[in-house]
Formats: structure tokens, C-alpha cells, sequence
């Protein structure tokens, strides 16, 4: 509108200067909030992508350090199957090595109770000799010391969870383990 048009007439001419004052500081009050919204925004999403950015390295640090232990765990749980298995072995060994000694232990009582049987006491020399030669045989076996399997290139397979949850502790450990696993995969 045409402002000196109007402010000649009362009571325009003492209103309108004050309406222009007015209205030219409200669009000055309104740049300044215009300005201060902006630097505000700014700042927040600043501030935000630096603390998504230390919340993603933490996380990522953690998810590391979860697969790894994944890794070791399935590994532990592998080898420790392994070393069950080797030990059952060795212990079925033992009991008929112990099974042979007792029946030579009980071939020298009776041939104790039956002198001058030199017949059976050859016998009885031979089985000792049978028995500590199998002794000998069962301690003195090495293969798997270490628990190993032997051909090195399992280490990525899925071991048999099934055949490993047969035994404490793995019965319990194995399942909280496999969901926790499943979990983690159906989060990524």
C-alpha cells in the first residue's frame, strides 16, 4: 500500500509509523530466529552423527569380539568331544588291560595252590609277558595327544551339535549357545 497516501489523515498519521516500526522488527526478530533455528539444527544433527558414529564403533568392537568368541567356543566344544571320545578309548583299553592282568593274577593263584606244575608256570610267564607287552601298547600310544583330528581342514565345518549335547556340560551350554547364535544371525 501506498504509506504516505494513508498517513495523511488522522489517526493514520501518528499509527502507520508506528505499524512500520513494528513490522520491520518482527521480520528482523523473525530473520534472527530464522538464523538461530538453522544453527540449532545444525548443531543437533552434528551432535547426533557423532553419537551414532561412537555407538556403531562400539558396536562393531563388541560384534567382533562376540564372533570371536563364537569361534573359540565352537572350537572348545569341538575339542572337547574329541578328547571325550580319545578318552573313552583309552579307558576301554585300560579295562581289558586290567581284565588281562587279573586273569593272569588268578592263572598264579591257582597255579600257586598246584606245585611243582612247571607246565603251568611257563604258562603263567608267558601271559605276563603277553600282559606287559599290551601294557606297554595301551600307555605308550600317542596318536591325538593334542585332540586334534588329524587332517587339520574341519575348522570351518559345523560340528555334529547333536553328538556333542550327549554329554554334561554341553547338554545345557550347547542349545544357550546355538539360540544366542541364532538371535545374533537374525539381527544382522
Amino acid at each position: 500500500p501506498d504509506w504516505g497516501k494513508i498517513m495523511q489523515h488522522e489517526p493514520a498519521r501518528t499509527e502507520v509509523p508506528i505499524f512500520l516500526s513494528g513490522r520491520e522488527r518482527k521480520e528482523a526478530a523473525s530473520d534472527s530466529y530464522s538464523t538461530a533455528l538453522d544453527a540449532l539444527h545444525d548443531s543437533v544433527n552434528k551432535s547426533a552423527e557423532s553419537l551414532v558414529e561412537i555407538v556403531v564403533t562400539l558396536l562393531h568392537a563388541r560384534a567382533q569380539k562376540l564372533v570371536d568368541i563364537e569361534g573359540e567356543l565352537t572350537q572348545d566344544y569341538v575339542q572337547n568331544d574329541k578328547r571325550r571320545e580319545l578318552m573313552e578309548k583309552k579307558l576301554e583299553e585300560n579295562a581289558r588291560a586290567a581284565q588281562g592282568m587279573f586273569a593272569n593274577l588268578l592263572k598264579r593263584v591257582s597255579a600257586a595252590n598246584q606245585p611243582n606244575d612247571l607246565l603251568a608256570q611257563k604258562k603263567m610267564r608267558l601271559n605276563e609277558d603277553e600282559n606287559e607287552a599290551m601294557n606297554n601298547g595301551c600307555n605308550d600310544n600317542p596318536e591325538n595327544e593334542g585332540g586334534g583330528d588329524g587332517d587339520g581342514n574341519n575348522e570351518d565345518q559345523e560340528p555334529d551339535w547333536g553328538k556333542i549335547m550327549q554329554h554334561e556340560p554341553a547338554r545345557t551350554e550347547v542349545p544357550i549357545f546355538l539360540s544366542g547364535r541364532e538371535r545374533k544371525e537374525a539381527a544382522s
